[in-house]
């Protein structure tokens, strides 16, 4: 049996995620235009092996909502929660997947928190185009990416490798055999990449004792809040333990990472923040129990 390789894969709603990782591991995960309902949900795909090697994917959905700049403390903790639930065990890749078409502000700011702040650049990172099915007549789907990768490099989103692709399921029979073709197709190149870039050891930004746990929930808060320009994000007439603890009676994390007792918690928020310098003036107001 070969070494268990996990890859996490982000980016916006709508951008093709799951049809992308359905494609890759045979799944048939719902997908749609609206994401209401499921925002807050990480997907776990069942193990799939590739050659001898076995990969989980990890679907995290949800932060291109913070990136509107209209969210509530509660959307955005719960958000950052089911983010460390899922990311317990580490990662070997970072995938983002984006739509063919201009780099958004919601694009460049979901690919830095993830990438920059939140595993601080450990990880090798492989984006994904989805729908380049059209983007060039006559031409590989690759040449889109080619064309354009210098518009990457211009909002700062380096990558190990950039891949055009199409992941489309399509029942017009007028289409069904090309996009067939370009699916399968770049199912392979998607393979092929992941086998190229994943990391040989896991890397981890959530660590197993309630110290590092509480140290990353506020790194990873602090984080949050710089970039999505959440300046006004306050928790009024309540302290993000209780916040923390009404989040986790829908998200419960694992008992490795179980907070430690309330008093302790408040200590830890309210005392030696040099653990987390520069931490975000609404957070350090919100988090001290008046």
């Amino acid at each position: 049996m070969g070494k268990t390789k996990r890859v996490l894969v982000f980016g916006s709603s709508n951008s093709g995620k799951t049809s992308m990782c359905n494609a890759l591991t045979n799944q048939n995960f719902p997908t749609g235009n609206d994401a209401t309902g499921v925002t807050l949900r990480n997907t776990d795909y069942p193990p799939y092996y590739w050659g001898s090697t076995r990969y989980v994917f990890t679907d995290t959905i949800g932060l291109n909502e913070c990136a509107s700049g209209s969210v509530s403390a509660d959307y955005a903790l719960t958000t950052l929660l089911r983010l460390v639930q899922a990311s317990k065990s580490g990662y070997h890749l970072l995938v983002f997947v984006m739509r063919c078409g201009t780099i958004t502000d919601a694009d460049q700011k979901v690919y830095d928190l993830i990438v920059n702040k939140v595993t601080e650049g450990r990880i090798p990172v492989l984006i994904v185009v989805t729908h380049c099915e059209f983007a060039t007549q006559g031409e590989s789907m690759q040449s889109w990416v080619d064309a354009n990768h210098k518009h990457f490099e211009n909002a700062n989103m380096p990558a190990a490798e950039i891949l055009g692709t199409c992941f489309k399921v399509c029942r017009n029979t007028l289409f069904m055999d090309l996009l067939n073709d370009l699916r399968q197709s770049s199912v392979a190149a998607v393979w092929e990449a992941v086998g190229r870039h994943c990391n040989p050891t896991v890397q981890k930004f959530v660590l197993g004792t309630d110290n590092d746990l509480l140290a990353t929930i506020k790194r990873l808060w602090n984080s949050m809040c710089d970039t999505f320009h959440l300046d006004t994000l306050k928790i009024p007439t309540k302290t993000v333990l209780q916040y923390v603890q009404e989040s986790l009676q829908q998200c419960p994390l694992p008992t490795e990472l179980s907070l430690p007792p309330p008093a302790d918690f408040r200590d830890a928020f309210s005392v030696d923040m040099s653990v987390d310098a520069d931490l975000h003036p609404d957070f350090i107001i919100s988090s001290v129990s008046r």
